[in-house]
């Protein structure tokens, strides 16, 4: 545990932290990236609220088969993985594609990337330029190009 005068030492620093970022201006982004960004289900309100429930069902699903393709058990996450494409396929083309990636299946991962670009999935914009999941697509042409269209990419 932390001495009285070293937790407040570190409540202040947050403090002032907090306080610094609050006063600097916001880093200046694309418009492009904005256009793109705001038009996610996630920042609509009416659609976010009806969506939770799934969503977390989704990710569950989609988690079980990231782990079992990892794992090598690949006929062991397709029963999680068409789960989520027939329930939740208009809102998980992202954790579609990442289960692809994590098993080295690079059409399949093209594929679903795509959809969710289509879709716009709300974690394209998030993870895909920053995912190591992805790592092994950075050479192919086809991942320039797909970030190029979504404006993640000079």
């Amino acid at each position: 545990m932390c001495a009285p005068g070293r937790a407040a030492g570190r409540l202040g620093l947050l403090a002032a932290l907090t306080l610094a970022a609050l006063a600097l201006p916001p880093l200046p982004q694309p418009q492009a990236y904005h256009n793109f960004a705001d038009q996610r289900w996630c920042c609509s309100l009416s659609s976010a609220l009806t969506r939770p429930s799934r969503l977390r069902k989704t990710i569950r699903q989609s988690g079980l088969a990231v782990a079992y393709r990892a794992a090598g058990r690949v006929a062991d996450s397709e029963p999680h993985l068409q789960d989520v494409f027939q329930k939740w396929g208009d809102i998980a083309g992202m954790q579609v594609a990442i289960s692809y990636a994590v098993n080295g299946e690079i059409e399949a991962t093209f594929k679903w990337l795509e959809h969710a670009y289509v879709t716009r999935d709300a974690g394209v914009a998030f993870l895909l330029p920053w995912s190591h999941h992805f790592k092994a697509m950075h050479d192919d042409p086809r991942w320039m190009a797909l970030l190029k269209k979504m404006h993640l990419a000079d």
